[in-house]
């Protein structure tokens, strides 16, 4: 394998006929949605074979080595030899160029912030909520490279892109890990049933199914996973957002003190007046809405949204706009529930008259129609996210 490598730090667009075809029904070949996620959604297994009929891949090997260069994705390299190596990108074409045909896998998340038909891609998945669309990932391998039998804790798609796979997946429910290992490899992995994929062919796994993948000769797989928060993780989050959205005022006093010899002892007025302030903390289902929608739109921490260089004028902007279209920038989380908004960790001040139009952005991510952009207050919003980075001109 030649690596040429050229660092990017520009949105690279290719193959666009691949995508622009493809709808979420096509994605599960002759199979409904409804039947999906009746039958296999968080159930069970599924083989979807052509699920994109012609499709090789997105972005080259040696396009996929330049993304692992850059600082605001994420990349690891995995290395099979006597013991599991895990490294951490960024990575340098010297540490690339010399990996050569040995087992290593390459490893690079969210290449849907860097890659606009890898973004179509993944929001081809819409008929998963939003919520939960986490990223798109694409590995690299060479011929026996692996990352060992594991499991995830979410769901997950594996579409074939070059070459052939061979997957074993078993529904075992020992799930013991080895010790000490750098990756979370199982100890004991019985498998049970086994498939070779080749370019198109895509496999559903729910949480918690053990899968092998080992490529048959030069691979990449796309990974598209979905978040799976765990409560403990709201738990802290929702504590949080208390914290800040309500108050306790005052400070604790004991002016009716009595002497106790016991001084090393917790004071029993200290105990009883915590909890008659604790329980002043209110909390009901609006406040849980709220807060779900501010935690779930908080952009991961290595995204940035760059303003524009030379950023058009409000005139220029609408002009713009209404000949080619704004999409969000694919950085961006913007969810909704009735008429509230959240954007990027924050909810939006919205009017009535914007909430169809920003529903429609949020479910497509992208916004064509001029009868849908000739709203001067709405055109005033897009303009201010424009400057902030968060929507791009053109579709």
């Amino acid at each position: 394998m030649n690596l040429h490598i050229e660092q990017t730090f520009f949105l690279i667009i290719l193959h666009p006929i691949i995508i622009n075809h493809m709808t979420s029904s096509s994605l599960l070949g002759q199979i409904s949605i409804e039947t999906f996620l009746a039958n296999y959604w968080q159930k069970k297994p599924i083989l979807i074979r052509s699920a994109l009929p012609h499709f090789s891949n997105l972005i080259s090997p040696d396009d996929l080595a330049a993304l692992s260069m850059r600082t605001d994705l994420i990349s690891r390299l995995i290395l099979e030899g006597e013991t599991w190596e895990v490294k951490s990108g960024p990575f340098s074409e010297d540490v690339l160029t010399g990996l050569g045909t040995s087992r290593w896998s390459l490893l690079v998340h969210d290449i849907n912030f860097a890659v606009k038909q890898a973004d179509t891609l993944l929001h081809s998945f819409d008929f998963i909520p939003k919520a939960r669309l986490d990223d798109l990932m694409i590995s690299l391998s060479p011929q026996g490279g692996n990352v060992g039998p594991h499991y995830d804790s979410f769901d997950v798609f594996l579409l074939q892109g070059l070459g052939k796979k061979r997957w074993q997946i078993s529904q075992q429910k020992d799930l013991g890990l080895i010790p000490d290992a750098p990756l979370k490899l199982l100890s004991k992995f019985e498998p049970q049933e086994e498939w070779i994929l080749e370019p198109g062919d895509m496999l559903y796994l729910p949480p918690h199914t053990a899968h092998y993948g080992v490529a048959l000769d030069l691979c990449m797989t796309y990974s598209i996973g979905f978040r799976a928060p765990a409560y403990q993780e709201l738990f802290h989050g929702f504590m949080d957002y208390l914290g800040e959205s309500q108050h306790l005022y005052g400070r604790f006093t004991d002016p009716d003190l009595t002497y106790n010899q016991n001084s090393a002892i917790l004071p029993e007025e200290l105990i009883e007046s915590t909890c008659h302030q604790f329980q002043k903390i209110k909390w009901d289902r609006h406040d849980v809405i709220r807060f779900l929608g501010s935690y779930l739109t908080e952009p991961k921490n290595h995204v940035t949204f760059q303003r524009p260089k030379k950023a058009l004028n409000f005139s220029a902007f609408q002009q713009r706009i209404l000949k080619q279209g704004i999409r969000l920038h694919p950085g961006v989380k913007l969810l909704f529930h009735s008429n509230q908004f959240w954007m990027n960790g924050e909810e939006l001040s919205v009017i009535p008259i914007e909430y169809k139009v920003l529903r429609h952005l949020a479910n497509q991510r992208m916004l064509l129609d001029p009868e849908l952009l000739h709203n001067l207050i709405l055109q005033q919003k897009l303009y201010s996210w424009y400057l902030l980075g968060n929507i791009q001109i053109g579709i």
